[in-house]
């Protein structure tokens, strides 16, 4: 969802035009970026998933172990919401939706299975039903990723990969303000994720730093493929995690506030425009899909277990 209408400086830019505020006065970069934040996870984003579009919907796939009925949703799952809970078929291609049950009726699930046929949800995690009597089935969440935080520093341009020595992979950037911790590595133009939370350490002004025994397979591959690519802090962004259309009415709203703060006679005005916005971005995204929805029956659902061709249509 990137583009350069979304960065960090294209928005504070827009923020002080909408609000009326010189370039060298007013609220500070800081601070915008800082109600850019706060309203993107407090107002933006509830906004678009009421739409109901599949915006911020992930997938985070896992595996049982034996005689463990509870699985922790992911850290960054707003609100530790699930939007669905899937096993993988039989044939190890198809995902079936399993049931979301209340608690109350797990008592009816009691016996041990070896395929989960529904979960309910507890604290920050999902609780399989019936508790699965072996392991390895493989289940996957689709959930409501937390938008990244938007920043103008911290992240660099890698310019070569090397590794790995002494057990350690070295990054080159161009430069670094990062600080030692857990690192993203994003598609230089589109600041896509395409690695995740690899642990590394800022060595020098130039230097990253990765333990070859703290990464998975994945993750080594993608930093053997590194170079060009962006290195930032986990769960930072140099561009808000939403549609450019959607960036506009997060700079007004933020916008409006300055106003309200600074006692601006334009404040109802600019709360007007973000009320407008807001009304043209809930008729222009819903629906996504401009195209007839055909119905689809679900045969891995309920009663198709042993459907007969007599019960097939024609047009099915």
């Amino acid at each position: 969802m990137a583009s350069n209408q979304t960065s960090a400086t294209a928005l504070i830019a827009l923020v002080r035009q909408r609000s009326y505020q010189p370039a060298n006065g007013g609220p500070t970069d800081t601070a915008i970026l800082r109600d850019l934040n706060a309203e993107l996870s407090t107002f933006v984003v509830p906004l678009l998933t009421t739409i109901g579009e599949e915006f911020f919907v992930d997938l985070h796939e896992f595996e049982t172990v034996q005689n463990q009925e509870s699985y922790a949703i992911p850290s960054d799952s707003i609100a530790s919401k699930i939007r669905d809970v899937q096993v993988l078929a039989d044939d190890n291609v198809s995902w079936i939706s399993i049931a979301h049950e209340e608690p109350e009726r797990a008592a009816t699930y009691a016996q041990s299975y070896q395929r989960p046929i529904a979960y309910f949800i507890r604290s920050t995690k999902i609780v399989l039903l019936p508790k699965p009597s072996t392991g390895g089935q493989s289940l996957r969440m689709a959930y409501y990723r937390r938008p990244r935080q938007i920043v103008n520093n911290g992240y660099a341009n890698a310019s070569a990969v090397s590794g790995p020595s002494a057990g350690n992979y070295s990054v080159t950037v161009d430069t670094t303000d990062m600080t030692t911790g857990n690192f993203d590595i994003l598609d230089p133009v589109t600041y896509e994720i395409i690695s995740e939370a690899l642990p590394g350490t800022v060595t020098n002004s130039t230097t990253l730093t990765f333990a070859a025994s703290a990464l998975d397979a994945d993750q080594i591959t993608a930093l053997l493929a590194a170079t060009n690519d962006t290195f930032i802090g986990s769960g930072l962004a140099p561009v808000a995690d939403v549609p450019p259309e959607a960036a506009v009415l997060l700079a007004q709203r933020v916008a409006a506030m300055i106003l309200q703060e600074q006692a601006d006679p334009r404040m109802a005005q600019a709360f007007s425009e973000v009320e407008r916005v807001k009304l043209t971005l809930q008729n222009l995204f819903a629906p996504r899909a401009s195209g007839r929805a055909r119905k689809v029956v679900n045969r891995n659902g309920p009663g198709w277990g042993s459907w007969r061709w007599g019960y097939r249509r024609w047009w099915s």
